[in-house]
């Protein structure tokens, strides 16, 4: 799992386009499942993950299966979606909650027919 959620830091701050959508102050996002947890801090500064909980003011917490999680994180399937079928419950504004689930969509892998 702690691979997926650095992949997903290597490609925000590849994908140059993704910028746009970083907030200019710090945001962070409480992932867990079961007993683990990852705090991702987002900024158009500075992307990082931690595994634990920081002690930082979480903006965003995002609970979800296993499964649920590494869907999430590939970007195969979007936030929003995970939330209907029942597999993700999410903390938060509504707003953050659309901006996490943009940058994680696009930072999926894409294939090249």
């Amino acid at each position: 799992m702690d691979s997926l959620f650095e992949r997903v830091i290597l490609e925000i701050n590849n994908r140059s386009h993704l910028q746009a959508l970083l907030p200019d102050r710090s945001f962070s996002i409480l992932f867990t499942y079961a007993n683990f947890t990852w705090t991702m801090n987002l900024s158009c500064e500075e992307c990082k993950v931690f595994k634990g909980k920081k002690s930082v003011e979480i903006g965003l917490t995002i609970n979800a299966s296993k499964k649920a999680l590494e869907l999430l994180l590939n970007g195969d399937t979007r936030l929003q979606q995970l939330m209907k079928s029942g597999d993700v419950t999410v903390h938060g504004s509504y707003r953050q909650l659309l901006v996490v689930e943009a940058i994680l969509y696009l930072c999926r892998e894409y294939k090249i027919a």
